[in-house]
């Protein structure tokens, strides 16, 4: 245990901080709350558009950026939610997404287990709850990121998050 005294105040630290996550990824924000930067500059606080006529994206970052960018005009926001409504179903008593296993020709407890992990991806995902906005996501950005996370001291027990 580590301690000081500074100005008569005691500093002491009892352990070792513990790691909570070994996620190397921010988590995202679920609230509907966006991250936007701006700098204000020689401009005094306007901004102003351009045309990019020849679409040189450099990275993908910028493409998503720029998707996410068209994403906020109203006209394209008002489709966007069209489609997305009109993909997720919003039935009370139905989730939005199962799985058939109907033409398969296994046997009926290989089936069940694929139902039972599906339903843990499902749940984990908290697609039921969520599945509009992970559906708006993927659709404006074009593509969707997970990272599994498994417990190291047991890794029998699946994914975990």
């Amino acid at each position: 245990m580590a301690s000081f005294n500074l100005f008569g105040f005691t500093i002491a630290r009892d352990q070792k901080p513990e790691l909570r996550s070994q996620s190397i990824i921010t988590p995202v924000n679920d609230d509907g709350a966006s991250t936007i930067s701006t700098t204000v500059g020689a401009y005094g606080g306007y901004y102003g558009t351009y045309v990019d006529i020849d679409a040189s994206a450099r990275s993908e970052s910028e493409i998503i950026s720029r998707y996410r960018e068209i994403s906020r005009y109203p006209d394209c926001d008002n489709a966007i939610e069209e489609i997305v409504s009109e993909a997720i179903a919003a039935v009370d008593d139905e989730a939005p997404v199962n799985v058939n296993l109907d033409s398969l020709q296994v046997s009926d407890k290989i089936k069940k287990q694929i139902r039972d992990e599906f339903n843990e991806i499902v749940n984990l995902l908290d697609f039921n709850d969520k599945a509009h906005d992970i559906f708006r996501r993927w659709y404006v950005d074009g593509r969707l990121y997970y990272q599994k996370m498994i417990d190291l001291k047991n890794p029998e027990r699946g994914i975990k998050n």
